[in-house]
């Protein structure tokens, strides 16, 4: 007796908890990137479903103080992270809730969310220095600022002058990071 597999479509959760586990990183980065049309077609009770999905997971993972682009674990791990604040971010939009964090998270939709990606990655990972950092927006693609004559953040911490603007750059991302809810 052979068995037949269920054709029974995959629901959204089912796909959700599929792309957590099993996606690879680029298709992290394009859900990240495009999370806040994606959400605002969803329920308030899958967004939660899916806020408590990836929370789950996160909690299960040790605490690490380092993170390491080496391990495709740990990369996976700081995109739950990553999807884990855009859902935060349309829970308390569309409840109405206000606060700092979400608001800069929200004005991506109209602004640049290439700086929503790089402060993700410096929240994500901010005892990390400067010259870490700019590996990780080597690594997730965060584009160089238009008016910068380098190819990639690695060659632009090379320069002297564009160092100490990274630097800078780096310094206020973590600040607008820290500001409390």
């Amino acid at each position: 007796m052979t068995h037949q597999k269920d054709e029974t479509p995959e629901t959204d959760g089912e796909l959700f908890d599929r792309l957590l586990i099993e996606a690879p990183t680029s298709e992290f980065e394009e859900f990240i990137a495009n999370a806040p049309d994606w959400l605002r077609t969803k329920s308030m009770e899958f967004l939660r479903e899916c806020k408590t999905r990836v929370d789950a997971r996160i909690a299960a993972e040790p605490n690490k103080m380092v993170f390491s682009l080496a391990n495709p674990h740990e990369v996976r791990v700081n995109c739950w992270y990553q999807i884990a604040e855009r859902l935060e971010a349309e829970i308390t939009f569309r409840t109405g809730k206000s606060n700092a964090k979400v608001a800069a998270l929200l004005s991506t939709r109209s602004g640049d969310p290439e700086i929503a990606k790089r402060r993700s990655i410096v929240k994500a990972n901010r005892t990390k220095s400067a010259k870490e950092l700019r590996k990780l927006f080597d690594f997730h693609g965060v584009p160089l600022p238009s008016n910068w004559e380098a190819e990639s953040w690695t060659e632009a911490y090379l320069n002297k002058t564009l160092r100490h603007t990274i630097q800078s750059l780096i310094s206020r991302d973590k600040a607008h990071t820290a500001k409390p809810l």
